[in-house]
């Protein structure tokens, strides 16, 4: 608005002045009274505009130093996320997509949890509940020693690691029996101790009851599908992969898991090759 008012005042040009002037001057009797009264007004216009300008930059000083707040732009990102995203049901849009070919799936309105229960039933009728290791803008770590985890020996076998895997189960080592909150709150806590800027996440294809109790194995026959890929022989080879499963394949046997309904798939040279064929046939295999 005040840029759009300065815009709008015209200075009195020169031309314009000189002309005036000079055609007083020439009708003689108070040409001088007028043309200053035409330097005033000029300089009055100069102060007007300068003094408009200098309100503008301030408001828009103001302005920047409002949206550079940390504050202010996290609820601005929120707020962005939750309009694109459907209030945040990504990961039951993402499912659909993949699960159904439906890239076209509307997600349901935020905070419509009977419209959720309703969709996510329809397009994914098992319970899927994911621990990822870190947000969406995050990557996971991997560590290179994971004794500073502090795992008994038969946990796993040491090494190289996932930094969300030996926090999960260091965590679950801690307290055998936590609610789904105490074991996510447990391992951010152990990660942000150890100087891990990565968050875990917890995702779910059902409404989850976070004061629940947190159970590996529900009931009932079990399956699992371990994966590992360490990109053996290729650029940025990791390290960790294999050990993270080996550790997570004893949790569960540990857990009362049958390792004849156990499918391992390792780039190791030992195990099933983890491509993408494989990898197919082995979710095929596991629902």
């Amino acid at each position: 608005v005040c840029l759009l008012a300065a815009l709008g005042i015209q200075r009195v040009p020169s031309h314009m002045a000189n002309t005036r002037s000079g055609g007083a001057e020439k009708r003689g009797g108070g040409g001088g009274e007028k043309k200053g009264q035409v330097e005033v007004a000029q300089k009055e216009s100069s102060s007007l505009f300068a003094r408009i300008i200098a309100i503008f930059f301030t408001l828009v000083n103001w302005a920047i130093a409002f949206l550079s707040n940390p504050a202010v732009q996290r609820a601005l990102e929120e707020k962005a996320r939750g309009e694109k995203e459907g209030g945040g049901f990504k990961m039951l849009r993402d499912l659909s997509s993949v699960l159904s070919g439906r890239e076209d799936f509307k997600a349901p309105k935020a905070g419509n949890k009977e419209e959720f229960r309703e969709k996510s039933q329809q397009l994914l009728p098992a319970e899927i509940r994911m621990i990822s290791g870190c947000r969406d803008d995050q990557t996971s770590a991997d560590v290179s020693n994971t004794a500073c985890f502090e795992l008994p020996v038969n946990c796993g076998p040491g090494g190289a690691g996932g930094a969300c895997t030996n926090a999960l189960v260091a965590s679950l080592k801690q307290n055998p029996d936590p609610t789904w909150i105490e074991l996510l709150d447990a391992m951010r806590v152990s990660l942000k101790r150890k100087g891990f800027s990565q968050v875990p996440q917890l995702s779910s294809s059902r409404e989850v009851e976070l004061k629940s109790k947190f159970h590996v194995k529900q009931y009932g026959r079990t399956k699992a599908l371990l994966i590992g890929i360490n990109y053996v022989g290729q650029r940025g080879e990791l390290r960790g992969c294999h050990n993270d499963v080996l550790l997570v394949q004893q949790l569960l046997l540990q857990q009362g898991y049958d390792k004849s309904r156990m499918k391992v798939l390792l780039d190791d040279g030992k195990h099933e090759n983890p491509t993408h064929d494989n990898i197919l046939k082995a979710m095929r295999w596991l629902v």
